[in-house]
């Protein structure tokens, strides 16, 4: 409706002069309004979010060597205004948000770049399984079914990049920001279903407790980013905190009391990419290992119940054309080394995941996507089929399902059975 009025509603008399004033808006900004409407699959009158949205990008050369970005998106979900249902307390997060997606000064010479200030880093050359992109913490309000790009949390950081040839750079980062992996918060519709505890057990659990921002605390990242025979590499380097606290526990046994004492730690991501073209595949591949990572076991006598581990992760994907469809599979993987019995978590963790896309028109603006994703370990799935129509360059439609399954309410994807999705979104890009 905005759109609308500022586009078209004005007198004959003053169009010409609001066209001017719409065009050198612009020209000055790019975004997006948008609305994104969802309901329950099983219970169609139970409507999960009438967001909409705002985001609004401004770019500008002020030098010849220093660029300004400011990214800002605003959201305003009317469903909490019409089903009373989806309150809970503290949910004036989730009725109106404000993020600041970027805000940052950028130096460019012939040799270097400099960004300076709130940003994203992305590290991983396959899409969505993190392995290496962990460089910034998630939001995980809305779970897994938001674009990377909105799920990122954007830290303060300063980001250096050395371009030693065309072929070789090196990367550096140096990260204050402490913000961690945000959850949804209990009662809202994405929340995790809460931990169960044998009979008896009275569970007390503390606020999670954070580092703070510190010279100490600093958390650092290092890249080195190449092309050999054909192949662009990369080699990684993370020294950070977990993105999510260890879950640190004390048993009284004479009460039954278990105290829960969420804390963060440090650990040191180690790992790489390779990414190459073979017999018209595209083939990528990450490779990590997580360094210090820790665990929780069922056993009261082990110190805070906890163990420390290292991991390795890795995912292969290999994306190509067939038959008229658009592939991309992939495979990961997430195995404990050295494992101990007692660990709550799964020795091995492996997902697979497969997306096609195809036009359904000649001039490739009306397109059919099906993402599918499997977990072995608790045999749980995500289905997402989905239509997208580019009617212009600047309006798009898209509406589609999530569909989850399998499992039991405490793995990681049949936790949210009941909970499949129909949803529709309108975007109005400028």
């Amino acid at each position: 409706m905005l759109i609308w009025g500022v586009s078209f509603g004005y007198a004959q008399d003053d169009e010409s002069e609001h066209e001017g004033l719409w065009t050198t808006f612009s020209n000055t900004f790019d975004g997006y309004i948008e609305n994104e409407t969802g309901t329950r699959l099983q219970e169609l009158d139970y409507i999960t979010q009438i967001k909409n949205n705002f985001r609004l990008k401004y770019e500008n050369d002020l030098t010849d060597h220093i660029h300004l970005t400011l990214d800002a998106f605003v959201t305003y979900d009317a469903a909490y205004d019409v089903n009373q249902d989806l309150t809970f307390p503290d949910d004036d997060e989730y009725r109106t948000d404000f993020q600041l997606r970027e805000a940052l000064l950028g130096f460019s010479f012939d040799k270097f770049d400099l960004l300076a200030g709130r940003q994203q880093v992305v590290w991983e050359v396959t899409d969505g399984l993190r392995v290496l992109d962990v460089v910034n913490p998630m939001d995980l309000r809305s779970f897994i079914l938001k674009d990377f790009d909105l799920i990122r949390i954007p830290l303060w950081m300063v980001n250096f990049e050395y371009y030693f040839t065309f072929d070789y750079s090196l990367q550096a980062l140096i990260i204050p920001d402490m913000s961690f992996t945000e959850l949804a918060k209990p009662g809202s519709e994405w929340a995790f279903t809460p931990p169960s505890f044998p009979p008896g057990v009275q569970p007390i659990l503390n606020p999670a407790k954070e580092p703070v921002a510190t010279p100490e605390n600093t958390k650092y990242g290092v890249r080195f980013k190449g092309l050999y025979g054909g192949w662009d590499f990369t080699l990684n380097y993370l020294y950070t905190w977990a993105n999510l606290p260890v879950q640190k526990s004390t048993l009284e046994p004479t009460t039954g009391t278990l105290t829960i004492s969420p804390e963060y730690e440090r650990l040191h991501l180690v790992g790489g990419s390779v990414v190459n073209v073979l017999w018209d595949t595209v083939f990528r591949a990450e490779l990590a290992s997580s360094i210090g990572q820790y665990y929780s076991v069922d056993d009261p006598t082990v110190p805070d119940m906890v163990v420390k581990k290292n991991t390795l992760s890795y995912v292969i994907a290999l994306e190509r054309d067939l038959f008229g469809i658009s592939w991309l599979a992939q495979g990961s993987q997430n195995v404990i080394l050295d494992y101990d019995d007692e660990i709550r978590d799964n020795k091995a963790d492996t997902i697979l995941t497969l997306r096609g896309s195809k036009s359904l028109n000649d001039e490739e603006t009306f397109e059919l996507i099906v993402v599918g994703m499997y977990r072995l370990p608790d045999d749980d799935y995500l289905i997402r089929p989905s239509v997208e129509y580019d009617m212009t360059d600047s309006w798009r439609l898209t509406s589609g399902v999530d569909i989850f399954g399998g499992g039991d309410d405490h793995t990681f994807l049949g936790q949210f059975d009941k909970k499949d999705r129909l949803y529709a979104e309108i975007r109005y890009s400028f």
